[in-house]
């Protein structure tokens, strides 16, 4: 049975890192809860797309001290019904933007504000939104973060040891969701363990 896809996008013309004709090397993607698709590339772009119309709403980069633009390693839609989306980049940095403020302006490229910025001890490698709050995980650690003033939130590590010849370590995080109708978080591990976590 052959699959179809309604819309195809590339991200080519967004990403000034790509020399593919391809397009730029997407990293992760994500739908919102309104039907957009948000794309983030290994040069540093964020993408906005609409599925149908075919058409780029924002897209920016996410650019670090220095000048330079880090990776993105994962994307989330904000809340439910809110302007807000979240990235998180090889820097390690989770960052809260706000779409409003680059709708201001009719140029698409423009960068929304940052809102806020969460610092991860290794890079993130995903995000999940849950109401008003946000799971983020990244090696052994587990963010919890706060989507509205005063945008607190932290990061805790998920004791449980891997063991790799002889020594042991915190095993890395490789997936994670939180179980329907419950507070319980579903967390897989690279040591091959999924545990239920409160």
């Amino acid at each position: 049975a052959a699959s179809g896809c309604w819309s195809e996008f590339r991200v080519k013309h967004y990403d000034d890192s790509s020399t593919s004709p391809e397009g730029a090397s997407l990293s992760c993607t994500a739908a919102t809860p309104d039907g957009l698709a948000i794309a983030g590339t290994a040069g540093g772009r964020l993408a906005l797309l609409d599925p149908r119309s075919g058409q780029v709403v924002h897209s920016w980069r996410t650019v670090v001290p220095g000048g330079s633009c880090a990776a993105i390693t994962s994307v989330a839609p904000g809340p439910a019904g809110s302007s807000l989306l979240l990235s998180a980049s090889a820097d390690s940095v989770v960052r809260l933007w706000d779409l409003r403020m680059a709708a201001a302006t009719s140029d698409p490229m423009r960068a929304p504000g940052s809102v806020h910025q969460w610092r991860c001890a290794s890079p993130a490698a995903g995000l999940h939104t849950l109401g008003a709050q946000a799971l983020c995980y990244a090696g052994a650690q587990v963010g919890v973060l706060q989507l509205q003033a005063p945008y607190s939130g932290g990061f805790r590590a998920v004791r449980r040891r891997a063991s790799s010849k002889g020594q042991t370590r915190d095993a890395a995080i490789a997936g994670i969701s939180v179980l329907p109708h419950s507070q319980l978080l579903l967390v897989g591990s690279e040591d091959g363990q999924i545990r239920i976590c409160v």
